[in-house]
């Protein structure tokens, strides 16, 4: 073969490889942004027709402000940089706004894993005390909540209520930050809202008629302020002062929200002398009723309401009655994974107890109650089809539907779409998707349809580079100036040539505007699993369902009693965790109304006026988190420092059989001397390489294990270069103590392939193992995983594009490559020794900071063959697979156009 003569031109991409490092719709939004540049002027109309969060957008200066969660790859390394102001920093998480104008400049940084959209939540809508028996646990222990914060992060409360005011007079809540007000300063280190002071809010209520306070809860039928009476609301407003007929009165409301003799107050929250935060979250839409808040802000509620707990010293839980369709569900989105940090970083105070609502996203095909856009989702494990069906409003010609498909990254489904037509767009593999660019559109007579499956551009790849699934986005759209409508009518999603299960998600649906219907998955389509909303799906959080404690309810809807709600979000979590935790009543729940609401439904309403029924998991979540204000503080009295596994351990080992909240059981559970679960928690570092001085620490929680029970144990397996193997053991202390540690040093090498593996598993990795036995005479045992660098991964993201004048375009990616090897040679098929293949030149090393490569200098109209290995400290990849592609020259064309016929 003759020996080519080559010019290579290296194309280098700004991101610096840094690929993995925006989440898909926000870099979509970006492409489409830099391709149009639309004036500032026009920026606003741009941003709403062509950004799902817009509504979240600000602008300053000519800038796009978007907020967003990212993860920095240290916790030391996290700061602002021009382009991104950093808000709530939690451990290597931070909440921000970045300039979109200056995206590529902050990916550039080395100090960026991750950036996350900020995510629209909405807020999820009697519950009896006698029903979970937390009046008993009250009159019997006599814990109340005091000197325990509860943080509610919601749509705000009426401080005016009753409610929230002791015996003298004073508001309940120590301070309450309203993320929307600008009347006023900020809480440190925060710059949007006005933080008002418990003074403040005393002057506001003995002072009605001046305007010191610009607060007021009037969305979703005053939800805050019925949640927070759910879990802290003293019922002083429905004491016998207060109703001037009480036998009347009592005979007219439900007496399971009684708490004692007639003479007493009668809607009682759980911790009825709880301290009170409240946060009243930034609400992206002005509709009275209905409002929506960005994930971002949640997160700076909660850190707010820990540093306040922090500086008071005193343990805190945190209420979120919200959630969200969009993201992976796994508990490995930023948005979970920065609420789950905060829950287990010390250094966030004490308790850090976090209780979320599951979602009101269930659906009973038996039930007459159930609205047909709640079959959101569908499923499959092989490749088959799933119906649609859209109903939208054809007067309306701003319409939107946006789907997520998530299905395992070993897989490669293709993603189809039949139009009501019979129209078939795609179908698309792994990489692939509509236009040239993500973002870009189909313009059909059934719709302006966008179709991205997992990533295949060049700076934007794999929109949740830890989620070990690819994703697949679909946006139907419509464009009042062409006149394209979203087709009413049934919708087939085809996925094709893979295996494995893959979940489908109608995530939301804009302008459909139908209650009852809009898009929904058909009858045999739809799947009513996997329903839980984020952040419910994350570590180290309560999760919240519903169960119901009234027959009827409102409009003789029939909720029979001791079951599950319709409307309470199935589980397990889409990566298969046991969740919802535990179950609460949600329906129908009488709590505190915001006097703010504007013609409040009459037959919702209780006899006194000032208090309201509704439902949901929303109202269930509020039952644990006073729940869990009652432990934190009969853990001060018992000198016991209650945390997260703690108050999980107590729940899951008091709740009755069908998984439902037994206050009483709780209490007398610790009481009895349980509570704190007897465990032992293993530190050490998380990855180990060759000569590494290592060290594991590992300690018994609860009582002190018995004797020399400890042991511990780590062991791996060498690989040899030949069929025999080397296993090393080590033992550790056994000396009985509460915290032990051990340190070894890795062994060398030399002789041995550079992969580890566990007990001749293919798992590269350490695993220490601990084991000890309690005063009990229980054994409990612990294992620890270490990571061990391997080789990188076989390049999966390339493709080969011919281009002219001799010039072949590649593009490639894989995980942990340090170097890229490029192969090539005009025969097809193995062996790929070098450049020429057969003369077996050396191949071409690419650096890992570039990722496109343009060879030149190529025989127009030859076909040439294409592999890439990567490359790094620990060995090499196996090769890609095989691309061709065949340059072409540029040709000059002089075409003359003839014109004949009529105009018409």
């Amino acid at each position: 073969m003759k020996k080519l003569l080559l010019t290579i031109f290296l194309i280098t991409i700004n991101l610096q490889a840094q690929q993995n490092k925006v989440e898909l719709q926000l870099s979509t939004f970006y492409s489409q942004y830099e391709k149009q540049k639309p004036s500032f002027s026009k920026t606003e109309e741009f941003v709403k027709k062509n950004f799902e969060f817009s509504s979240m957008v600000r602008y300053e200066s000519e800038k796009i402000l978007i907020p967003v969660i990212v993860e920095f790859k240290d916790e030391k390394i996290v700061s602002d940089m021009q382009g991104l102001k950093l808000r709530s920093i939690i451990g290597k998480y931070a909440t921000a706004e970045i300039d979109l104008g200056m995206l590529r400049e902050v990916l550039m940084s080395e100090k960026i894993k991750y950036i996350e959209l900020s995510k629209p939540l909405d807020v999820q809508l009697d519950v009896s005390s006698v029903k979970i028996r937390a009046n008993l646990a009250r009159d019997t222990y006599l814990y109340d909540g005091t000197g325990v914060i509860v943080g509610i992060i919601d749509t705000g409360i009426d401080f005016f209520h009753e409610d929230f005011i002791d015996e003298d007079g004073n508001t309940r809540i120590l301070a309450l930050w309203d993320q929307n007000s600008s009347r006023g300063t900020a809480p440190y280190p925060y710059t949007y809202g006005t933080l008002w002071n418990q003074t403040q809010i005393n002057n506001q209520i003995k002072n009605p008629g001046q305007d010191i306070i610009d607060h007021k809860d009037k969305n979703g039928q005053g939800h805050g302020t019925h949640v927070s009476g759910i879990a802290v609301g003293n019922g002083f407003s429905s004491s016998s002062s207060k109703v001037t007929n009480m036998e009347t009165f009592i005979s007219g409301v439900d007496k399971e929200f009684r708490n004692g003799t007639p003479t007493n107050p009668i809607y009682v929250g759980i911790a009825p002398k709880a301290n009170i935060l409240n946060v009243a979250y930034r609400n992206t839409s002005d509709n009275v009723g209905y409002c929506r808040v960005g994930s971002s802000d949640i997160i700076d509620g909660i850190n707010w309401v820990a540093e306040y707990a922090k500086s008071l010293n005193q343990p805190w839980v945190v209420n979120l009655s919200l959630g969200t369709k969009w993201g992976p569900k796994n508990g490995t989105s930023n948005f979970e994974k920065t609420i789950s940090e905060i829950a287990t970083n010390t250094s966030k105070g004490r308790g850090r107890i976090i209780v979320v609502s599951a979602g009101n996203e269930g659906y009973d095909i038996n039930d007459p109650n159930r609205k047909l856009i709640y079959r959101w989702h569908a499923d499959a494990s092989v490749s088959t089809s799933r119906f649609m069906t859209i109903e939208s409003n054809t007067s309306i010609k701003s319409e939107k539907l946006l789907m997520e498909i998530w299905y395992p990254n070993i897989s490669n489904y293709s993603i189809s779409l039949r139009t009501p037509t019979g129209l078939i767009i795609g179908p698309y593999s792994s990489g692939e998707g509509t236009g040239n660019t993500p973002g870009d559109c189909d313009t059909t007579s059934d719709g302006i349809i966008s179709i991205v499956n997992n990533w295949y551009d060049t700076e934007f790849i794999d929109p949740f580079p830890e989620v070990n699934d690819n994703q697949i986005l679909i946006q139907l759209s419509e464009d009042a100036e062409t006149n394209k409508q979203i087709r009413n009518g049934q919708w087939e999603i085809i996925m094709s040539n893979g295996n494995g299960r893959w979940d489908a998600y109608i995530v939301d649906v804009g302008g459909i505007n139908d209650p009852e219907k809009g898009a929904y998955f058909n009858l045999y389509s739809y799947s009513n699993e996997r329903l839980i909303t984020e952040p419910g799906n994350a570590y180290n959080v309560i999760t919240v369902g519903s169960f119901n404690t009234k027959q009827i309810g409102i409009n003789n809807e029939s909720y029979p009693v001791d079951q599950i709600s319709y409307f309470s979000s199935p589980g397990p979590t889409r990566d298969g965790r046991n969740k919802p935790d535990i179950f609460a009543p949600g329906a129908w729940i009488a709590s505190s109304l915001s006097q703010y609401v504007q013609n409040p439904p009459a037959n919702q309403l209780e006899p006194d006026g000032v208090h309201i029924n509704l439902y949901g998991t929303s109202m269930a979540a509020p039952h644990v988190t006073g729940t869990v204000a009652l432990l934190l503080q009969q853990g001060i009295a018992l000198g016991k420092n209650f945390e997260y596994k703690d108050i999980e351990h107590i729940l899951r080992n008091t709740k009755t059989t069908e998984g439902f909240l037994d206050v009483y059981d709780a209490i007398s559970y610790v009481e009895g001397g349980g509570g704190m679960e007897d465990r032992i928690e293993i530190t050490g570092p998380i990855e180990i390489e060759q000569g590494d001085e290592v060290t594991f620490n590992a300690e018994f929680f609860d009582d002190t294990p018995l004797g020399d029970s400890i042991i511990s144990s780590w062991s791996w397996t060498l690989e040899s270069n030949n069929s025999d193997s080397v296993k090393i053991l080590a033992s550790g202390s056994s000396e009985g103590f509460w915290t032990t540690d051990w340190t070894f040093t890795v062994p060398s090498l030399d002789g041995y392939s550079r992969r580890w593996f566990w007990d001749d598993s293919n798992n590269v990795m350490v695993r220490v193992k601990v084991k000890a036995k309690d005063t009990d005479d229980i054994w409990h045992e612990v294992e620890y995983n270490v990571g061990i660098p391997e080789e990188p991964n076989t390049p999966l993201f390339w493709r080969a594009q011919a281009m002219n004048e001799g010039r072949v375009l590649l593009s490639y990616i894989a995980g942990g490559a340090k170097n890229y090897l490029i192969y090539y040679d005009i025969d097809l098929g193995f062996p790929y020794s070098g450049t020429g293949a057969n003369e077996g030149d050396s191949p071409i090393i690419i650096g890992a900071d570039t990722t496109n490569l343009i060879l030149s200098g190529l025989t127009n109209f030859q076909r040439y063959y294409f592999v890439v290995k990567a490359m790094n400290d620990y060995g090499e990849s196996g090769y890609s697979d095989e691309l061709n592609a065949e340059p072409y020259p540029l040709v000059k064309l002089n075409v003359k156009i003839y014109l004949q016929g009529a105009y018409r």
